[in-house]
């Protein structure tokens, strides 16, 4: 029998709506063991997870919004409910439903509450419950966001705005209709490859790709003898960049995944058998969660093997304890001890504890039992110890094996590559001997980047070992190189974009886009010479419509040619060309010495269009020269480009400043100029340089 409540399809009544959906949700719960009623979820065990996250517990926060900047931490007792009772109802609902869809990462559930926060707090400015949405609020919503995040991440949040509103208006949770739709556009915050010249778009780049100065530092780092964690962790970073993986898909390999292949193909010349031998990498897709692998050229594996290998040796006591435990279910971690221990001595406490201090306190929540004897000292049984810790590891493996299995090509855990303990690869803290997980990203983040706590300053492995740019640390992140290594495939002709996203495991084609930073203009002008070639334009007919033809983006060129329409009247004043007689070999290039382009004084309108375009003119150039300066490709003729259309609106506008000319005359800007419509065989005579019409 089905136990779920069927929801009455419409009623005025937003209150009793959000009653009836509740008491469904409560009945059809996806969290069994959680409490409705609070505002914070442990949800371990009932959603998915990343590899890097499967020892950690899983929580859902419906909290309001604590004002701390981005990646603050909030102690848990200082957290509150959302100030609308309501709203927080309604995030659990929808929460509920995204679960019961398909069960989500803990992430993702946790996202769409933070968005559900923001019209939180716009309800709680206006003192209003949450049956009193309405567009306006959800409008006030996405521009706080957009004041507060990048424009990209506002974008997200937006798309969110709009699934809630859906999920309000289909419930009838609203007193009024939600027509609510994010005004945020996805081309708007996806950077344009190396299209785009500006300041910005090189920046966004820069932050997504390794500098040539990270890959020379990675390159010296492989040649040092580095040792013990910091060779772990490097170990990580060669993985990463031979083979383009995600960490999570890295730290997720098996001891075996990387092996020689042999295959044979049948020769159709001679009718041999012929057998080839290549290098293959097996691994667990996070996106496609199934099991992928690729081949490996045989350049990067003299990079990758090395770094495989010293990892499988660097973590054999740990694979050693955990196969004990497997086949045994028992280790003894105190071996060194036995009988009743006193917690002070130690020899004792610093198998098991930092500080003497410490050392009682940690047997005790370890559940070991601690006596005071007649001289105020504690003691212990090293076999209750021993015990302890060992039901302990086996607990421990059980459950991580339980979230791992199904996210790597391991058999066992003892079999997986990056398995370690807790706190093994520390400095300074002491290790959980009896407590595994899988390397975190966070240690690995602190060898690459550094990072300043409270209580002291975590150096990086460049600065530590002095390679720096200009007395300054590198800033590189472990998914750089999954770009580096897209956009390497990307230059390449004879790799297709199926092929691509195949092999860097993703699920759709179009998922390239995101990782391409080629340098689109750069492949075109490469292959000018085929290209002129085909259309019989010469080499000086190119050279003037690379001056001619300002590069911008697509949408700054639709909004110009609407502008600019080839009509006879533009809003930058007349165009005298016969367009009878031939088309424009001008069109969009007006200012740029045409000899049929004139205006009149005093056209308010003119003048308008014209000082718009000095000032858009002004930015261009101010990126230009920056893209000069560190010579990027073609950037010069995007320089003179811009200078010449800024140099012509002067020009244009100069005609107000001349009293010799009246207002309302009609003025010819540029009588040396010409319109470059002559014709390919009267341009040959005439010894002009126009451009074919």
């Amino acid at each position: 029998m089905n136990n779920v409540i069927m929801l009455p399809k419409s009623l005025d009544d937003s209150d009793r709506n959000l009653d009836n959906l509740v008491q469904h949700y409560k009945n059809v719960f996806p969290f069994k063991t959680v409490d409705w009623s609070n505002f914070v979820w442990n949800v371990t065990g009932f959603v998915q997870d990343t590899a890097r996250k499967a020892q950690s517990k899983k929580r859902l926060y419906f909290t309001q919004d604590n004002g701390l900047p981005n990646r603050v931490k909030q102690a848990l007792e200082d957290m509150l409910p959302f100030h609308s009772s309501s709203l927080s109802e309604i995030a659990k609902c929808h929460i509920c439903a995204k679960q019961i869809e398909k069960v989500k990462t803990v992430g993702n559930l946790q996202i769409k509450i933070g968005v559900y926060r923001y019209l939180d707090n716009e309800l709680h400015k206006r003192n209003l419950p949450a049956s009193s949405l309405t567009s306006r609020i959800f409008s006030d919503a996405l521009q706080k966001a957009v004041n507060k995040l990048e424009l990209s991440t506002a974008y997200r949040i937006g798309t969110h705005l709009n699934e809630i509103s859906k999920f309000i208006d289909k419930h009838g949770l609203a007193d009024v209709k939600i027509k609510f739709k994010s005004s945020l556009k996805r081309s708007q915050v996806q950077t344009e490859s190396d299209t785009k010249m500006d300041a910005e778009s090189i920046t966004e780049r820069s932050e997504k790709l390794p500098t040539q100065a990270v890959l020379m530092a990675v390159a010296k780092l492989t040649n040092m003898d580095l040792q013990g964690a910091d060779r772990l962790y490097h170990a990580i970073t060669e993985i990463l960049f031979a083979t383009g993986l995600r960490f999570d898909e890295v730290i997720s390999l098996s001891v075996d995944c990387l092996y020689e292949k042999e295959i044979e193909e049948l020769n159709q010349l001679t009718g041999a058998l012929e057998t080839y031998k290549f290098w293959e990498l097996k691994y667990f897709s996070k996106k496609s969660q199934c099991v992928f692998s690729k081949v490996i050229a045989k350049s990067m594996v003299s990079i990758i093997k090395p770094a495989i290998d010293f990892v499988i040796d660097y973590q054999i006591p740990v694979r050693k304890v955990i196969k004990d435990i497997e086949n045994n279910s028992y280790y003894n971690f105190f071996d060194e001890i036995s009988g009743e221990c006193l917690a002070s001595d130690k020899a004792v406490y610093s198998l098991f504890a930092s500080s003497r201090s410490n050392a009682a306190t940690r047997l005790r929540k370890l559940g070991v039992k601690v006596k005071k004897d007649e001289d105020d000292n504690n003691s212990f049984l090293a076999e209750e110890l021993q015990a302890v810790t060992s039901d302990l590891a086996a607990s421990s493996i059980r459950k991580l094996w339980l979230e791992l299995k199904s996210k790597t090509t391991s058999t066992c855990l003892s079999e997986m590559l990056f398995i370690t303990q807790h706190q093994r690869e520390h400095q300074i803290k002491s290790s959980n001997s009896w407590d595994f997980r899988l390397i975190a990203h966070t240690p690995y983040s602190d060898f690459m980047t550094g990072r300043i706590t409270n209580t002291a300053e975590i150096k990086s492995i460049f600065e530590r070992k002095n390679l720096l740019i200009d007395d300054k640390a590198f800033i590189v992140t472990s998914h750089q190189f999954r770009h580096f290594l897209n956009t390497i495939c990307q230059l390449h002709e004879g790799i297709t974009e199926l092929e691509i996203a195949r092999y860097f495991g993703r699920n759709y084609q179009a998922d390239n886009q995101a990782y391409d930073h080629t340098n689109k203009v750069k492949i075109v002008m490469d292959n000018a010479q085929q290209i002129l070639a085909a259309n019989s334009i010469t080499e000086d007919q190119a050279v003037e419509a690379m001056v001619n033809f300002t590069l911008v983006d697509s949408e700054e060129a639709l909004e110009a040619i609407q502008n600019l329409s080839t009509t006879l009247v533009t809003s930058i004043g007349l165009c005298k060309h016969d367009f009878a007689d031939s088309p424009c070999g001008k069109h969009y290039a007006c200012l740029r010495g045409c000899s049929s382009y004139t205006r009149t004084k005093g056209d308010q309108i003119e003048i308008k269009e014209l000082n718009r375009i000095i000032e858009q003119e002004k930015k261009h150039l101010i990126h230009a020269k920056e893209s000069v300066a560190k010579e990027y490709w073609g950037s010069n003729n995007w320089l003179l480009s811009h200078q010449d259309l800024h140099d012509g609106c002067v020009k244009a506008l100069s005609i107000e400043d001349d009293n010799n000319i009246d207002v309302g005359d009609t003025v010819q800007i540029f009588p040396e100029g010409n319109d470059s419509c002559l014709a390919l065989e009267e341009e040959n005579n005439s010894g002009s340089k126009g451009l074919l019409s």
